[in-house]
């Protein structure tokens, strides 16, 4: 007896597409049009709504927002390009968060990428009604400057998820699949 044939599609497409084990199996990458960086999100939640050029922007929609565009999503997070070293400039918009009334949560903190890219992160919330947290995090470049993401959400940014889409962050990556 011959299997159907509608068996044997469904069979050979159970063998497409990456192992559910595989490191980073069910994300997808954003690379700049630029070539100046590529990372790794979640799709769904994050929706890439921008990119152009060195700029992107991600956002996970909150109910409200899905109600009334108005409000804010309940993550976003803009990518872009600094002009300035990464320690330089996590320090200035650790001045500016300030300036603006935010809380430092997590003060300056150094990491490093899986692709081995340096960077720094700072951790802040709003003090108004607003509740935002602040997770701001820049990467230098081999060639100078930095990648700078800024996470804003209504709950913490200590979170996995996040932790993982940094660590994925590779600057100035090589054309290509990744490694």
């Amino acid at each position: 007896m011959r299997p159907a044939p509608l068996v044997v599609l469904c069979l050979a497409l159970l063998g497409c597409g990456e192992p559910g084990d595989a490191a980073y199996a069910g994300w997808t990458e954003l690379r700049a049009d630029s070539g100046a960086y590529r990372m790794l999100f979640l799709d769904p939640p994050w929706d890439l709504l921008e990119t152009s050029g060195n700029e992107s922007l991600l956002e996970i929609p909150s109910v409200a927002s899905k109600v009334a565009p108005s409000e804010l999503p309940a993550y976003a997070l803009e990518v872009t390009v600094a002009s300035g070293a990464a320690e330089p400039s996590i320090a200035r918009e650790r001045r500016r968060a300030i300036s603006r009334a935010e809380e430092v949560i997590a003060d300056i903190a150094p990491f490093e990428t899986e692709s081995g890219d340096r960077g720094f992160q700072l951790f802040t919330r709003d003090t108004d009604d607003r509740l935002r947290h602040h997770r701001y995090v820049f990467v230098d470049r081999p060639g100078g400057g930095a990648v700078s993401l800024h996470f804003d959400a209504n709950p913490s940014l200590m979170d996995r998820e996040v932790d993982v889409m940094i660590a994925s962050v590779e600057v100035d990556p090589p054309r290509g699949d990744r490694p």
